[in-house]
């Protein structure tokens, strides 16, 4: 599982991508959270070949997130990868810019994840 997190200059918002490998859960799996108001299917993981799934999510730079990923048959389950997990899913809290989140990251020992800007050789959206 992972979360990575890239900016997006054309918008002023931050792309966060959520990524499980495509045997994580057998069947389809979303992504629900405060950025879609926790509407199931709405943000869809979606195959990319490479044996992972995933979907880019626009954030706002500065926000705190709140999600879980719900599976089929109704299956909620968290990602490691959140900066907390809570009883209602993890939370990421946000950059200013997505370059500031290559920073020491407690809750896992290392550092976030962060891709290059969007267009941006060796970067893009999945």
């Amino acid at each position: 599982m992972s979360i990575n997190l890239e900016d997006d200059p054309s918008n002023d918002r931050i792309l966060m991508r959520f990524t499980l490998p495509r045997d994580a859960h057998d069947g389809p799996v979303s992504v629900v959270g405060s950025f879609n108001d926790w509407t199931p299917g709405t943000d869809l993981l979606i195959d990319h070949g490479d044996g992972y799934i995933g979907v880019n999510i626009p954030v706002a730079p500065g926000s705190e997130i709140r999600f879980r990923y719900l599976g089929s048959k109704g299956r909620w389950f968290d990602d490691p990868d959140a900066d907390a997990i809570t009883d209602q899913g993890g939370i990421v809290h946000i950059p200013v810019t997505a370059a500031d989140a290559a920073v020491e990251d407690p809750s896992s020992g290392g550092e976030r994840p962060v891709a290059a800007p969007a267009g941006a050789a060796g970067g893009g959206s999945s």
